[in-house]
């Protein structure tokens, strides 16, 4: 058995305030596609060299460049997806709104105009032929590309911050959705309520799903996070890390063994979550507090998004690296 290490790659530089959302696909090429998003309140489309990285002084390295900058909300870009192919993008924003990139093109296709406050996630449907929105205003809705509204459930009391696809194969989907109402819901494709977890101690900042859908990660910004093994009708409570930080976003790595959480005061932290829960790899950057995180499609590379306005890189090695 390979030992399992961390190694920092380098940085990307083009955003110019913290990077809140970052989301990762594959380029034309099958190569890693990465997508940024800023409080500066642009999108960035990234034009990465992840194995040649350029020196720019004897302590850091250059990954990449900006290709393309998407403009058009007014106010910070708080969540950013894919869909499966790469050929759309969402965006979500503090301006109320969420927009469908065409990334042939790089225009807006629609914008998704009704909540009332901010938006705080956003997520394409299992199929790619919707977007799933939760706000501030606690509402969480379904729109199909034509920018039409076509669900809204109001079941959560209070901000709907985190949505995440529960894929458990077979066609056997749904979602998951964390809320500052101390619970995490999931939802069948049509947002019909399957089961809640209520017993959250503070508001759930983030989640995030493993690749087979059976364990599902909630974090709560106080710096909880609990190892959920998910089944159809409940979830069950198997473990709980608590780092003592706040935690601003948490993203699962393919290998089962591996979360990884985002502290608000401390930066970037590797837990190790089905053996000892202890931290494998705790680096200390300069640029604040960590705010978004992705993993490419791999699972070879860690983006991390720092309120500074970059982007620092993460190679990981293991016995089931590629």
């Amino acid at each position: 058995m390979s030992e399992t290490t961390f190694d920092y790659v380098g940085k990307l530089d083009g955003h110019k305030e913290a990077v809140t959302a970052l989301t990762c696909g594959l380029d034309s090429n099958g190569k890693p596609l990465l997508v940024s998003g800023s409080r500066d309140r642009k999108v960035i489309i990234w034009s990465l060299n992840l194995e040649s990285p350029q020196e720019v002084d004897d302590k850091d390295f250059l990954v990449g460049k900006p290709f393309k900058s998407l403009t058009g909300h007014n106010h910070f870009v708080s969540s950013l997806d894919l869909t499966s192919d790469s050929k759309y993008l969402v965006s979500g924003s503090w301006d109320k709104t969420a927009r469908i990139w065409d990334l042939n093109t790089f225009k807006t296709t629609v914008i998704l105009k009704g909540h009332e406050k901010d938006i705080l996630s956003v997520k394409f449907t299992a199929d790619g032929r919707g977007v799933l929105t939760g706000s501030i205003d606690k509402t969480l809705r379904k729109w199909d590309f034509n920018g039409k509204e076509n669900t809204k459930v109001d079941g959560h009391s209070g901000w709907v911050s985190s949505i995440s696809l529960v894929n458990r194969g077979d066609k056997n989907f749904f979602y998951a959705v964390g809320s500052w109402d101390q619970s995490v819901k999931f939802y069948d494709r049509n947002l019909n309520t399957k089961y809640s977890m209520d017993d959250h101690d503070y508001g759930v900042n983030s989640i995030a799903s493993s690749e087979d859908g059976d364990y599902l990660f909630s974090a709560e910004k106080n710096g909880k996070i609990r190892v959920v093994k998910v089944e159809d009708d409940h979830g069950e409570v198997k473990s709980t890390i608590d780092l003592g930080k706040d935690l601003n976003a948490i993203a699962f790595h393919s290998n089962s063994f591996i979360a990884i959480s985002c502290a608000t005061s401390e930066g970037l932290v590797i837990n190790e979550v089905n053996k000892s829960n202890k931290a494998l790899y705790a680096p200390k950057f300069p640029g604040g507090s960590c705010h978004s995180l992705c993993w490419d499609q791999e699972g070879r590379y860690l983006f991390a998004g720092f309120a500074d306005g970059t982007i620092r890189v993460i190679r990981y090695k293991g016995e089931d690296s590629k």
